[in-house]
């Protein structure tokens, strides 16, 4: 405790230190190829759901609340 209140006399800071000390620690994350390549797969499917979705009967309906909504969503949605 005297140690910690020395440090904060002294104007060093406390918080940046852990952190610093926390960061260091971390190792990278290495992930398999065979990984990725099934996360990818999924992102490829995942698109290809949304793209065939703006067929939905509701979104042929200008005027609908709802299909506009929907229909502002897939604009937005970027995978």
């Amino acid at each position: 405790m005297a140690q910690l209140q020395a440090a904060k006399a002294s104007g060093v800071s406390i918080k940046n230190a852990i952190l610093k000390q926390q960061y260091e620690s971390l190792k990278p994350i290495k992930l398999s190829d065979q990984t990725l390549y099934k996360a990818k797969e999924k992102l490829k499917n995942i698109k290809t759901a949304c793209n065939n979705a703006t067929f939905l009967p509701i979104l042929q309906y200008k005027s609908n609340p709802t299909s506009m909504a929907i229909r502002s969503l897939f604009e937005r949605c970027d995978i």
